[in-house]
């Protein structure tokens, strides 16, 4: 699946474009650029089971292909991904609720793999 991002800031407007790809067996997620302002993106997600729930392991590594647009850009990006991380966590606490220890987490990795089928 191919998925569009716009960042905006201050009047200045960026579109990306990344392939988005999943492995329900290896509980991943992997994104890499398409097209953009970017010489460089790619996400990594990867949930582990435990005990408790579920571990999500995020990574993203990423380089402007214009330096001055970095220095403008970059911090509204890490921002941005922050707020993806945040709203996988509550759209996950809301699907699979709290876990019997009084943490947050997902129940299983069934679900998540389930989830990752429909990526």
């Amino acid at each position: 699946m191919e998925a569009d991002l716009i960042l905006g800031f201050n009047g200045i407007r960026e579109t990306f474009r990344s392939r988005v790809t999943s492995d329900p067996e290896a509980l991943t997620i992997e994104s890499r650029l398409v097209k953009g302002p970017f010489s460089h993106l790619e996400n990594h997600w990867r949930f582990e089971p435990t005990d408790a729930g579920c571990v999500i392991d995020f990574k993203v590594d990423f380089v402007f292909k214009s330096r001055v647009l970095g220095a403008v850009v970059e911090p509204l990006f890490m921002t941005a991904q922050r707020r993806l991380v945040q709203a996988f966590e509550d759209r996950a606490h809301a699907l699979y609720g709290v876990n019997r220890e009084g943490g947050k987490g997902v129940a299983s990795a069934k679900p998540v793999a389930r989830a990752l089928q429909d990526i």
